[in-house]
């Protein structure tokens, strides 16, 4: 049976920062040094959120603050106790905690398995 997992995602615009780093760079970062299992930030083609203005990247004319999406796989104690840190880097903004299964990988390799997590969206 597959280890029980969550699977976070915060929801960020590019433009976004802390002090001179980019927002993003700062939530990696500090997911990181908290000793969470993984996590990526994404960069987006085109997207919205509450201001309902859609951002769309690589045409000419469009606005080049893309979305950002950093996600992140581990427990659901260690990514709940992550919560508060990344409130204090980013008091506005979206954070989902989704439920996911960590799906090992089929290799006999004596290292960590690679862990691939599944969004399982519940309501």
């Amino acid at each position: 049976m597959a280890d029980p997992a969550k699977f976070l995602v915060v929801y960020l615009s590019e433009a976004e920062s802390w002090g001179e780093v980019p927002l993003f760079e700062a939530i990696v970062r500090k997911l990181c040094s908290l000793g969470i299992q993984g996590s990526t930030a994404h960069s987006g083609r085109m997207g919205f959120g509450r201001s309902r203005r859609v951002r769309l990247h690589g045409t000419i004319g469009r606005d080049e603050n893309r979305p950002v999406l950093v996600t992140a796989a581990d427990s659901e104690k260690k990514l709940r106790d992550a919560i508060p840190h990344l409130r204090a880097l980013a008091p506005h903004n979206t954070i989902l905690l989704l439920d996911a299964e960590v799906v090992p990988s089929a290799s006999p390799s004596p290292s960590p398995s690679r862990l691939i997590a599944r969004a399982l969206v519940t309501k």
